[in-house]
């Protein structure tokens, strides 16, 4: 308690910006640890703070990190309150924001206007400056990238307490940096950036069933949809080990029969799942039925409907709390990429023999093709993400680490946002080409590492 009365009294207006002692977790409640937590009302109280904390911090936004990314035991800054619109040209699509609003609050505002982010993750109810501290990518990465590709610009407060404007031109070392660094370099404290053009609520979906990853690959390759993802059942034994569905999804216009703009209306929050959720209901036995259900319901040709795209992009956003399902232990999220080759159906194939072999199951297994990379840390590599859900058990923690040494193997990585495991071995492995001039930059945007989280101490990233 002393370093936060310290705190307060080094710094002007501090009884405006009090310190507060709490627990903490990332989306997967795994770790979960004591923080000393801020929130700053406005974005002057930025500079003084960057400027006079004495011992390290990070900024959070949503919580929506799954593990120790927006962690810190000396100092998270909380940055929730710091969510105005700044300024939206509903003529040219351009949108300026504080870091702390959410892809919910924006999508509410830009819709009714023509207008859609083009590139949101499996839920919109993250920060825009947690959105490029992670550079999120979605379902059409190998059409449209990742998130930091439509940042025109944002400003980064600096541990000088300077703000410094980033873009590809201005900066653009710490603009590629801070996408993907984890909020490590500074505070993103705005952003502005460029919309997608919409006519419509709706996307046209095509949907159908593939016997194998050999199968759900070729899929992917095959198709030229904007959106694309493949869903496998791993709980199946014998050749049907690996069948999967396949989506492909694009925008449509009135005309084609999407929804009228005019009629969208921000949807409500649905079912919340209650803190003392019983995580048993989880289980190998209940998720094989379920996956064996959601198999039967689609054929072997592609049926289309017209969805909307709360239903496409985001059906978990309808249960709050939906992480509690996994109970009190929590779970851990875990996401690789695969660099593309001609043998890469086998090497999904091999981290999901790898699952079954150690009696470990994912509740959810979900393939997405990736395009070229762009940045330092970003995650996205041309290749195959496959994500995968685990409740926290010892026996998940072991083999976390051995599906990290068969990717890194294989040249791929795992992507920070998701991961609460990594070693630091595995990690400088897996992001040894970029880590050295990321590491450079780092340096020079914050020489006493007053930026930090318990997974930047984790992976010795500031080392």
């Amino acid at each position: 308690m002393l370093y936060v009365n310290n705190v307060q009294r080094f710094l002007p207006g501090m009884q405006h910006f009090p310190a507060k002692k709490k627990k903490l977790s990332g989306w997967g409640g795994v770790p979960a640890v004591e923080c000393v937590t801020y929130r700053p009302e406005k974005r002057q109280m930025l500079a003084a703070f960057a400027a006079g904390h004495e011992a390290p911090v990070i900024a959070r936004g949503c919580g929506r990190a799954y593990g120790d990314a927006a962690l810190s035991v000396t100092g998270v800054v909380e940055m929730e309150r710091l969510d105005r619109f700044i300024a939206f040209d509903e003529k040219t699509g351009v949108l300026r924001v504080e870091a702390g609003v959410t892809l919910a609050d924006m999508l509410n505002v830009v819709i009714p206007a023509g207008w859609f982010l083009p590139v949101i993750p499996g839920t919109k109810f993250v920060s825009a400056g947690g959105a490029f501290a992670s550079n999120v990518h979605g379902k059409n990465h190998a059409r449209q990238g990742d998130f930091a590709r439509h940042v025109v610009e944002c400003v980064v407060r600096l541990a000088s307490g300077e703000a410094i404007t980033c873009s590809k031109t201005e900066h653009s070392d710490v603009f590629w940096a801070t996408a993907g660094g984890m909020g490590l370099t500074g505070i993103i404290e705005e952003m502005t950036l460029q919309l997608l053009p919409v006519t419509s609520l709706s996307l046209r979906v095509h949907t159908k069933k593939t016997p194998s990853i050999h199968a759900m690959v070729t899929a992917f390759r095959q198709s030229d949809a904007e959106y694309k993802i493949g869903w496998i059942d791993h709980f199946v034994r014998g050749d049907a080990f690996g069948r999967g569905v396949f989506e492909m999804a694009s925008h449509i216009s009135e005309h084609e029969g999407g929804m009228p703009l005019a009629s969208y209306r921000p949807p409500t929050r649905g079912i919340t799942i209650p803190p003392f959720f019983p995580g048993i209901v989880l289980n190998r036995y209940s998720m094989a039925l379920y996956n064996v259900r959601r198999f039967r319901r689609y054929g072997d040709s592609l049926p289309e409907e017209v969805v909307g795209f709360e239903g496409f992009f985001h059906p978990l956003d309808r249960l709050q709390h939906w992480n509690r399902l996994y109970g009190r232990r929590g779970f851990f999220q875990y996401q690789c990429v695969i660099p593309d080759s001609p043998d890469v159906a086998d090497h999904l194939n091999a981290l999901l023999q790898l699952i079954r072999r150690r009696g470990c199951f994912s509740y959810l297994a979900v393939l997405k093709y990736m395009g070229d990379h762009e940045g330092l840390l970003s995650f996205p590599l041309r290749g195959f993400s496959l994500a995968l859900d685990f409740p926290n058990t010892p026996a998940v923690c072991a083999l976390q680490h051995e599906l990290n040494e068969q990717v890194a193997n294989l040249g791929g990585r795992v992507y920070l946002t998701k991961d609460a495991l990594l070693s630091r071995g595995h990690f400088e492995r897996m992001y040894r080409d970029a880590l050295p001039e990321w590491k450079r930059i780092v340096r020079e945007c914050d020489p006493a590492r007053h930026f930090m989280s318990e997974m930047a101490i984790r992976l010795g990233m500031k080392e």
